[in-house]
């Protein structure tokens, strides 16, 4: 007769601990002398894969004190990394190549869908607007006189109209607080 109760204990564990594997909460009472505990599982949310392992917390919300019919807290998984690419601009072209540095945000370790970090790219040389009467071009810039290049004077015409702007500007509040003070 023990033989039989083992082997049906045997077959009931068996067959709870497949469902378990495939089920958030499980519940089996367990008859011992001087009473019985109806174990009842509940699971938290799987993790993210991390090490190609997830995990989770069961805990019995009976407190029956028994470990037997616990479900799984630990299980292998594949990580799904997708890369996400982050480029720094493209330096100026020397010897006709550009570099910039890309990273990935996501740290996966794979460059599959990596961005280029050259290219091949050509100097242009600037436009001559003046020469001089050796027939030799001049260079632009501040001091040699001449013609310079139409990026230089865009940027000087709007350094000189700030410049001009705000001296102007000071010297009507200058005027202002005199004309004040003398009142």
């Amino acid at each position: 007769m023990r033989f039989r109760s083992a082997f049906s204990f045997t077959m009931i564990f068996l067959m709870l601990f497949s469902v378990a594997a495939y089920s958030d909460t499980v519940e089996v009472t367990i008859e011992y002398p001087g009473g019985s505990c109806a174990e009842s599982w509940s699971c938290t949310s799987w993790s993210t894969c991390a090490n190609s392992v997830q995990t989770r917390t069961c805990t019995d919300s009976n407190n029956c004190g028994t470990t037997a019919n616990k479900p799984t807290e630990s299980q292998s998984c594949n990580v799904v990394c997708t890369e996400s690419w982050y480029c720094t601009g493209w330096s100026s072209c020397i010897n006709n190549v550009q570099t910039r540095t890309c990273t990935d945000s996501n740290s996966c370790g794979t460059v599959v869908n990596k961005p280029a970090e050259s290219q091949s790219c050509s100097i242009e040389e600037p436009s001559i607007q003046g020469s001089s009467p050796s027939g030799s071009s001049q260079t632009g810039g501040s001091g040699g006189g001449g013609g310079s290049y139409p990026q230089e004077t865009a940027e000087l015409d709007l350094n000189f109209l700030l410049l001009a702007g705000g001296g102007a500007l000071v010297l009507i509040m200058l005027l202002y607080i005199l004309k004040k003070a003398l009142t």
